[in-house]
């Protein structure tokens, strides 16, 4: 069994990682079109996100220094079957293993 993971989009520029979080959206099935995923896609991730109980997290960006709590519960929500996609310009060493990287040639085809 494939274990459950945070999909991280990795970008340095904002609007190829919007580009490729949207691609990335159609690659697991939650759009057909990238225009249609990226009406789906937040900017970015906060309580507001988790207040209820969602049935996925596709979002432009996530600061993982910013907050340990909110890193904690998106790793949660991805262990309990939820997909959780985010993109970011930085992933600190030591949430690499929470997380299933995916680099601009990962999604260039999609």
């Amino acid at each position: 069994m494939k274990p459950r993971k945070i999909q991280v989009v990795f970008c340095a520029d904002p609007a190829r990682r919007r580009i490729l979080t949207a691609a990335l959206a159609v690659r697991l099935g939650f759009a057909r079109t990238r225009s249609d995923a990226r009406k789906i896609i937040v900017p970015v991730v906060d309580e507001g996100v988790l207040a209820t109980d969602p049935y996925f997290v596709l979002a432009d960006f996530l600061d993982f220094r910013h907050s340990t709590e909110l890193v904690a519960r998106l790793y949660q929500l991805a262990v309990a079957g939820i997909a959780v996609v985010v993109g970011t310009s930085y992933l600190p060493e030591k949430y690499r293993f929470l997380c299933e990287v995916w680099y601009e040639s990962d999604l260039q085809n999609s």
